[in-house]
């Protein structure tokens, strides 16, 4: 500012510069790492030192299963892919708890709560099972 001037606007213009780790998308980071069978079937341990310096331990439990990502999933992606979802008929998943329940058979409106009320929550939905007059979601593993 100066006396007897009209203030203005301070424009900063940032370049980002790519990480060799790491991958930004909004304020999220992620890294890719490929790892084994035996380290998706067995666990594994993984340290990494973050941006600030801290160094977190990543760690996975013999017997919890690693799956790689949807099929087509990029989570740098701009565009958020639809999940494409299949039909089965007269079939319920008993053994998975609900995560959420929903007064509507409308198989449409529970696909995109699915993609975004529930997503927004981060409720991953893996299967929603209707019946006569509701719909019970139940969480991917």
């Amino acid at each position: 500012e100066h006396p007897d001037a009209d203030t203005g606007d301070v424009v900063f213009v940032l370049k980002e510069q790519e990480h060799p780790v790491f991958k930004r998308k909004g304020a999220d980071l992620f890294i890719e790492r490929k790892i084994s069978l035996v380290e998706a079937l067995c666990g594994f341990t993984l340290e990494l030192t973050h941006l600030d310096g801290r160094r977190l331990l990543i760690k996975t439990s013999p017997g919890e299963i690693v799956k790689p990502m949807a099929q087509g999933f990029d989570p740098l992606a701009v565009n958020e892919v639809k999940t494409e979802w299949e039909v089965f008929e007269d079939c319920d998943c008993p053994t998975i708890d609900n995560v959420a329940q929903a007064d509507t058979v409308d198989v449409d409106m529970l696909k995109k709560a699915c993609e975004t009320q529930l997503k927004r929550k981060g409720i991953d939905v893996g299967v929603f099972v209707v019946d006569e007059r509701r719909a019970y979601f139940k969480q991917c593993s």
